[in-house]
């Protein structure tokens, strides 16, 4: 199913083996959007979802903690994935939510990428009603006559 209109198709992809991250980028781009890497420090998020897979060793698991804990407090959703990851320790499995990780997904299972798809499309689709909700709020500002439109501003119509 392809993502819903009116929504941001940029998904962050992080993958440090080259050929899994072109197979992953591949079934996202059949999703009808497109990847791209970590974004620098600094760098205003235009994103909103990021599949993160954390790797085997101690260096990958650490290397994917930072860039989980750093893309979640910029608000995006991020998505964790990794061969048989439901077998981890719980102890592991919850480090990595605690560090923001919004959802885990093991990608030996043979449900990946229908799990997959499926929050991609939840995350998409509730992204597409906020922002259909936002104009909604902004234009009955404007009816009403408040020229100050900030994400303040509409937090209080909410």
């Amino acid at each position: 199913m392809p993502h819903p209109a009116n929504t941001i198709s940029e998904v962050i992809l992080w993958d440090e083996d080259p050929e899994r991250r072109q197979i992953t980028a591949q079934f996202i781009s059949s999703m009808g959007a497109t990847t791209c890497e970590v974004p620098v420090a600094g760098e205003s998020p235009r994103h909103t979802v990021a599949l993160i897979r954390l790797g085997h060793s101690n260096v990958q698991q650490e290397n994917s903690l930072a860039v989980i804990q750093s893309l979640s407090l910029k608000g995006i959703k991020v998505i964790c994935f990794e061969d048989r990851l439901l077998a981890w320790p719980i102890g592991t499995r919850c480090r990595i939510l605690l560090n923001g990780a919004f959802l885990l997904l093991d990608s030996a299972a043979n449900t990946f990428t229908a799990d997959l798809q499926r929050a991609l499309t939840k995350i998409w689709k509730s992204e597409n009603e906020n922002q259909l909700e936002e104009e909604r709020i902004k234009e009955q500002m404007n009816a009403l006559g408040i020229v100050g439109v900030s994400s303040k501003t509409i937090s209080v119509f909410h």
